[in-house]
């Protein structure tokens, strides 16, 4: 594996090991995102999603990772875990819990619900707003 090329934020605590651990990777992540400040009810699906986005971290950048229906280089994704906050944690909790279905791939689709809450945090705020007061908004 080629460590050498993750460079991510919540890696950088870790500066003792260019091949950090899967344990250290998963406490930095659990950081990242606050998982003790989690109701007590959600913080365990939090910590797995830490440990998922642990076990990004340790992909090496150009491993190939299914995101949805696209394969993207890890460093891609890596990089845009590395934007995730607290908020996007809760929300895909919550849209986690929403669900109908049976998944079977838990990870796999983890890994997507973590890629795109980044890019659907501002969208679904500017349409909260936008449903919430329509009258600002009118043509």
């Amino acid at each position: 594996m080629n460590h050498a090329k993750y460079n991510t934020d919540f890696n950088a605590d870790i500066s003792h090991s260019l091949c950090p651990s899967l344990v250290e990777l998963y406490e930095a992540a659990r950081k990242q995102i606050e998982d003790l400040a989690f109701k007590p009810e959600d913080r365990e699906m939090a910590q797995q999603i830490a440990m998922v986005m642990a076990g990004m971290a340790q992909l090496p950048g150009d491993a190939a990772v299914r995101i949805g229906r696209e394969t993207l280089p890890a460093y891609h994704v890596q990089q845009v875990y590395e934007l995730l906050k607290h908020e996007h944690v809760e929300e895909i909790i919550r849209k986690y819990r929403k669900l109908t279905y049976r998944v079977d791939a838990v990870k796999t689709y983890l890994r997507t619900m973590l890629y795109n809450a980044v890019f659907e945090a501002v969208a679904r705020l500017e349409n909260d707003v936008r449903a919430d007061l329509p009258e600002f908004f009118a043509e």
